[in-house]
């Protein structure tokens, strides 16, 4: 999720991306079914004063491919800055389902690509979830950051803003060690600062998921005590960092 900086003014523009279209007919289902967005054929919406937003603000659902940063790096003889792409095709995972929700669907819509020109230097602030899965893209995400986030170091930006703020929540599998020290070491070599990172155990993530239950009042639907006798509950689950643009 980005959220574009709008000369500081009390609206607000959200950009939210993904690289596949079945995803992003599901982002879309659920900003409607939980916050009565209504998108127009572009996949923009609206959203004024409503319980999750103080202010007036555009929702717009955009696919966006990391890689077509490569293009303007051609453009300007970087080569240098060129990550080729991974070899795996997540469009084949999804296939089946993309097939399923076009067919059950009348709200989909042809969804704009992410324009990386114009929204350079732009964004205040990056959330990311769950999207390191590749060497390619511990390389790739760096430098994407660094092209949108908004700097108090560039010339157009605004000197009463803040540096603009990178917030990625990494998973921590034991199938991708190498991805996430590679993309600390890609982070520090363009010149991010890291402002706080944290480890999130099993023990902890069950713990204020239970909270969240008992808040709802939901208890007797869920097996409280099986769950909360889960093995290695002291297994780090993920590590959130909170990155400044420098």
């Amino acid at each position: 999720m980005f959220r574009k900086n709008q000369n500081y003014s009390t609206d607000k523009s959200v950009v939210i991306t993904d690289f596949i279209p079945a995803l992003l007919d599901k982002i879309k289902a659920s900003l409607t079914d939980n916050i009565g967005c209504t998108f127009d054929a572009s996949s923009t919406a609206s959203i004024s004063n409503s319980k999750i937003c103080s202010c007036n603000c555009t929702v717009k659902v955009e696919k966006f491919d990391w890689f077509t940063l490569n293009k303007l790096a051609l453009k300007t003889n970087s080569d240098s800055d060129i990550v080729v792409p991974p070899r795996a095709n997540y469009l084949d995972v999804y296939g089946s389902e993309a097939c399923e929700i076009e067919h059950n669907s009348n709200n989909n819509g042809v969804y704009q690509d992410f324009d990386l020109e114009r929204y350079a230097r732009s964004f205040d602030l990056i959330i990311a979830a769950d999207v390191l899965y590749e060497l390619e893209h511990a390389k790739i995400i760096p430098k994407v950051v660094k092209h949108l986030l908004v700097s108090k170091a560039s010339p157009h930006a605004n000197k009463a803003a803040n540096d603009g703020l990178f917030v990625i929540v990494v998973p921590l599998r034991k199938t991708h060690k190498l991805e996430v020290e590679v993309f600390e070491q890609q982070m520090c070599a363009a010149g991010f600062e890291l402002l706080k990172v944290f480890q999130c155990s099993l023990q902890q993530d069950l713990e204020e998921w239970a909270d969240r239950i008992k808040e709802s009042g939901n208890l007797d639907r869920v097996p409280f005590q099986k769950v909360l006798e889960t093995e290695e509950k002291t297994q780090e689950l993920y590590k959130c960092y909170f990155w400044a643009n420098k």
